[in-house]
């Protein structure tokens, strides 16, 4: 099991403008091992650590402790995507095999609108993949395979993209899980085996047999 969202963090640091005294429970230091010691105890053995504070600088902690644990299987980390060298931020970042994504901290901004300026369009272009292929092997790049999302205007691209996305479903230009109970639903890789709903889950509760008849 993957732990897909865990955080640590050193108070002397000083850059979570949300952690505060008031938070006693979790106002203190909180490394990688505090995260293992609670996540093994439900079988999850490894995860996602993903960034506390906007700053560069959290970035790069993270980043050591993913180096140092094998454990984290990925950061997702932050960058100033309003700065002049955003887009080379950008680049710098995807140099970076254990960081997996970025993200402004949206619910700490009081625009709703924010990541939609002009200003930032540039630097999420430049975390998009480079073709097809790239996209595909990021895609794939897990052990799981349960629900996939896959947008474009382009028909011919949505087809060829569903066909190689080793997924249990996929939604183009939409995003869920499940749906009716006659859509076939069911994951490959480590997201398991068979299908509920659908005619496909019915051959669950069938049994196979083979008749093999010599003639002459």
């Amino acid at each position: 099991m993957i732990d897909a969202h865990f955080h640590c963090w050193q108070l002397a640091r000083n850059d979570y403008g949300w952690l505060k005294p008031e938070l006693a429970p979790i106002y203190r230091d909180v490394s990688v091992a505090d995260w293992q010691q609670q996540a093994q105890a439900w079988g999850v053995r490894a995860g996602v650590l993903v960034q506390a504070a906007p700053t560069t600088q959290e970035t790069d902690f993270l980043l050591r402790q993913a180096q140092s644990n094998p454990a984290v299987l990925g950061v997702l980390g932050w960058i100033d995507m309003l700065a002049p060298d955003a887009v080379q931020q950008v680049a710098r970042c995807a140099e970076q095999p254990l960081l997996k994504g970025l993200r402004p901290m949206l619910q700490d901004l009081s625009d709703p609108d924010w990541i939609l300026q002009p200003a930032i369009q540039p630097v999420l272009s430049a975390m998009a993949f480079k073709d097809e292929d790239h996209a595909v092997e990021l895609a794939n790049a897990t052990e799981f395979g349960l629900v996939a999302g896959i947008w474009t205007r382009d028909g011919g691209r949505q087809f060829r993209m569903a066909k190689r996305v080793r997924s249990g479903q996929v939604f183009i230009n939409n995003y869920g899980a499940a749906g009716g109970v006659e859509l076939p639903f069911g994951g490959v890789k480590s997201s398991g085996y068979g299908r509920e709903k659908g005619l496909e889950a019915l051959l669950g509760f069938t049994t196979l047999k083979t008749v093999a008849i010599a003639h002459g």
